[in-house]
């Protein structure tokens, strides 16, 4: 098996960076969300003509709307991200390895089989713990939205239904993430990081 060097004259076709400006949209659209939420939340517990006892009901009725918007943008970030992390390590393992070998015994691993097959036949390195479970914590994370499953859910001490299904909670936790791994596969090939992307977002 030949290893080529990443930048080399072959021609590659491919979207990893598209899903990552996604990523990026999306996650700006879950700030917006998250501000205007936070700011209907505040102005309705403030509001004078509404009894304690019923406070929190209030609440959940005025910011049903902007929370399900919230988590939709939060929830299309993390999907872009885990697309775009995928995406670039099919297409640096294609580049170095060569497709036909590629798709054959690689590309249907899961990711952070795959980050670790790759990088070891391509740099013989072994990818660190931070990475593996970086990687692995936001893919755990897509596949619980991608198969979704019915739970048996309890309730907390004031009342609330407790929510473990976003285990993610903010968007710029899925943007830190995502951009620690980018760092991390760039320091292990530092010819990666003349094409991986140049302006990553970051938490406004």
């Amino acid at each position: 098996m030949k290893i080529n060097e990443y930048i080399n004259d072959g021609l590659f076709l491919s979207h990893h960076s598209n899903y990552y400006y996604y990523m990026s949209e999306e996650s700006l659209l879950c700030e917006d969300a998250e501000a205007e939420l936070s700011k209907i939340e505040t102005e309705a517990r403030n509001d004078q003509g509404i009894a304690n006892d019923i406070i929190e009901s209030y609440v959940l009725h005025v910011t049903l709307g902007l929370s399900t918007k919230r988590d939709k943008h939060l929830i299309s970030t993390a999907l872009f991200g885990c697309m775009y992390i995928e995406g670039l390590l099919n297409h640096y393992g294609t580049r170095r390895i060569g497709e036909q070998f590629y798709m054959a015994n690689i590309e249907r691993m899961r990711p952070v089989e795959k980050a670790s097959i790759i990088f070891e036949i391509c740099c013989e390195i072994e990818i660190s713990d931070t990475l593996k479970k970086l990687i692995k914590n936001i893919f755990e994370f897509r596949n619980s939205l991608v198969h979704p499953k019915t739970k048996n859910v309890k309730f907390n001490d004031t009342g609330m239904i407790q929510d473990k299904i976003l285990t993610y909670i903010s968007v710029s936790d899925i943007l830190h993430d995502v951009n620690l791994i980018t760092d991390e596969l760039c320091r292990m090939d530092p010819s990666m990081s003349k094409e991986v992307i140049s302006d990553k977002r970051t938490i406004r």
